[in-house]
């Protein structure tokens, strides 16, 4: 099926771009015959409009092909009258003139297409690696965990340096999975959520008594607070997501300096802040960290592939609410998560 699926698509481009060329030299002759006495010191000034749409949409041999028919049609039909022959020396200097603008924009049209498609086959490619690898990283990382699990249970394990920085990594690997497999799920539109009720000072708590570890092992203190419990209908698991992907990137460009989360409900919204006291974000950053694969510093310098703040805002925004920063360089960030009740 995917097969005749393609072969379907590859016949349907070039019927696309004959409709186009054929389309753009019909709307051209119209209206050139239409305005005819004020097309007389530009008698092409239409076909050229007709040949670079043409062009734009098909490429190289839709614009060449465009500008052949439209030089006929134009000295034939239009030249002829105005010039009296269509082979005098006006009307051969205007319609080769009008072949070589039509030639030079079809050829730089063609260089546009191949750059988009390109880029297309890079983009798929990349999506179709980050699936793949997403997949083939997750069983691994589970065997791993379990047996990370099993030796922590060992008396003589207990407090191992070693072992503790063995599941901190192990954690960072199961992050990177999960967003690696979300990737290819948004992609694809099949990201779900499964909502019931959460009370969020609650999710919060075990979060952050969850990444106690990480904390230790950065010197970073986090505090909680929550004026009154929140509640609402989300999916828990994809705001655990969230919220461990603020609280490692806290503890990444904070390291060492404290954190502080607050939960608290704003009108018919709850509101979800983690601040920390890092390096802080440029305002020209601000909006891109949250696209793929953007980072606000440079790379090399800190770990990350650029995806959490992008599923994190793609989380919030498929229950309805949304996620900002405020930041000044050197001064820390705060970044805010607000949901509907």
């Amino acid at each position: 099926m995917p097969c005749v699926c393609m072969r379907s698509l590859r016949l349907r481009q070039p019927i696309r771009k004959l409709l186009v060329v054929l389309g753009t030299l019909a709307l051209a002759t119209s209206l050139q015959m239409v305005f005819l006495s004020a097309m007389q010191l530009v008698p092409f000034m239409l076909f050229h409009a007709a040949t670079f749409t043409s062009a734009w949409y098909g490429g190289l041999w839709a614009g060449l092909g465009c500008a052949s028919a439209g030089a006929v049609i134009g000295n034939v039909f239009f030249l002829k009258r105005l010039a009296g022959s269509s082979f005098s020396g006006d009307a051969i200097v205007a319609t080769l003139s009008f072949l070589a603008v039509g030639t030079v924009f079809s050829l730089l049209s063609e260089s546009r297409l191949r750059a988009l498609r390109v880029a297309a086959e890079a983009v798929r490619l990349r999506e179709t690696f980050l699936s793949v690898a997403g997949h083939e990283l997750r069983g691994p990382m589970t065997a791993l965990q379990l047996r990370l699990q099993i030796l922590q249970r060992r008396p003589e394990l207990a407090g191992n340096s070693d072992l503790q920085a063995a599941r901190r990594n192990v954690a960072r690997m199961e992050v990177l999975t999960r967003e690696l497999l979300d990737v290819a799920r948004l992609q694809k539109g099949r990201f779900e959520l499964q909502k019931r009720p959460v009370e969020l000072g609650e999710l919060v708590r075990q979060v952050i008594a969850r990444m106690s570890d990480e904390a230790e092992a950065t010197a970073t203190s986090i505090a909680f607070e929550a004026e009154a419990p929140v509640q609402g209908q989300w999916d828990p698991d994809r705001i655990d997501q969230i919220l461990t992907n603020l609280l490692l990137n806290a503890l990444k460009y904070g390291r060492g300096k404290p954190i502080s989360v607050r939960v608290e409900r704003r009108a018919a919204k709850a509101v979800l802040s983690v601040a920390d006291q890092g390096i802080g974000i440029a305002p020209a950053d601000q909006k891109r960290i949250f696209e793929r694969f953007e980072r606000a510093v440079p790379e090399g310098s800190y770990d990350g592939i650029g995806l959490g703040l992008w599923i994190a805002r793609e989380i919030a925004r498929a229950h309805g609410g949304q996620i900002g920063v405020e930041s000044e360089q050197g001064k820390g960030a705060t970044f805010t998560v607000e949901l509907p009740i």
